[in-house]
């Protein structure tokens, strides 16, 4: 038995036996002696009550909840599909009830602003942050890609943007000192 937020049970009700009466839009338990709401109803009060359905809404066949979900480019919001704003430059996401910019863009107040790439720099695929990447053997530096200076004793690290030391050598500070 499960009940939705709303206090509406979707699903099983145990009431007569299977052979005996059950209430109209309800049907004998598959399995069990009970009997259950047909699709789209729920049962309220020993009987069978049929889902207020919204505009842009199908049913679900899940045994709790509303009963209902909204359709791919709705959203539910206070028992409506309201259908969703995508901005220019996004498209509606995979589960269908929200938007992602396209690549090259980024989420900006509820719209898609175009990522500005700084020279020596690529757009990355980071839903956060800049965007942009800066190319091996630069390093980010406000909104730009400044050459990477290696100290002594250094080397490029994995990212390609920073130093390490050459071992044994441990980093101190913007040097490289014995351990």
């Amino acid at each position: 038995m499960a009940i939705s937020a709303s206090g509406l049970f979707v699903g099983t009700a145990h009431g007569q036996g299977a052979a005996g009466p059950f209430p109209e839009n309800a049907h004998a338990e598959a399995y069990g002696t009970g009997w259950e709401c047909n699709r789209g109803f729920f049962e309220k009060d020993g009987a069978c009550a049929p889902i207020q359905l919204p505009a842009n809404a199908y049913l679900t066949s899940l045994a709790y909840g509303r009963g209902w979900d909204c359709k791919r480019g709705f959203r539910e919001i206070h028992s409506t599909c309201n259908a969703l704003e995508i901005p220019a430059n996004a498209f509606l996401n995979a589960a269908g009830n929200g938007w992602e910019c396209h690549r090259g863009y980024q989420n900006s107040r509820n719209s898609c602003a175009v990522v500005e790439v700084p020279e020596n720099g690529f757009l990355n695929d980071a839903s956060y942050g800049t965007g942009w990447s800066c190319n091996r053997g630069f390093e980010p530096i406000n909104q730009s890609c400044r050459t990477l200076k290696l100290p002594a004793n250094t080397h490029l690290d994995f990212s390609g943007n920073r130093w390490e030391c050459d071992p044994p050598l441990r980093r101190r500070s913007d040097t490289c000192v014995a351990p």
